[in-house]
């Protein structure tokens, strides 16, 4: 089960993230010039522009009582991605980003409802299949409530071992 975001100390997610992300996602480990603290401080800026509703947080209690993050799902408005901190080599890869999104989103749908799952994270397929899916119903949810029709990205490189 899922959490929401805001209720795991910043750090520790952003740690988690930074680390995650730094090491298995394509996107990020390709960059052979990527400082990881110019890419921590990307995450930081994420972090504030998230929606808070809609990013989460899969958490396992541990026999001590303590709690491992297991796995996290940021999600931003499409038309806040432009703002956000990416210098140099990670700014190429924002813009590569930004230009798919732009155009796979309907015409019809404008980019404060187009909602990506920008950074994402997790220990298992599994865990990374419930944070999308538990995303997507509370999408769902939230566009049924506002009558906005809302459009989800997810960014997913799917490889076989």
């Amino acid at each position: 089960h899922a959490v929401k975001m805001s209720r795991v100390h910043k750090y520790k997610v952003l740690d988690y993230l930074t680390e995650q992300l730094y090491k298995t996602d394509d996107k990020v480990k390709n960059i052979t010039q990527l400082n990881k603290n110019d890419f921590y401080t990307h995450l930081f800026d994420a972090y504030d522009r998230k929606m808070n509703d809609l990013s989460l947080v899969s958490l396992h209690k541990q026999e001590n009582g303590s709690l491992d993050i297991q796995g996290a799902n940021m999600v931003l408005r499409q038309s806040e991605i432009n703002n956000m901190y990416a210098y140099e080599q990670l700014g190429k890869v924002v813009d590569f980003v930004t230009t798919c999104y732009q155009l796979m989103k309907p015409s019809h749908i404008d980019m404060n409802f187009g909602l990506v799952s920008i950074l994402r994270a997790a220990n298992s397929p599994v865990i990374n299949r419930l944070l999308i899916q538990q995303t997507a119903e509370k999408i769902k949810a939230q566009s049924s409530l506002t009558g906005h029709q809302l459009y989800h990205f997810v960014w997913e490189t799917v490889t076989s071992t």
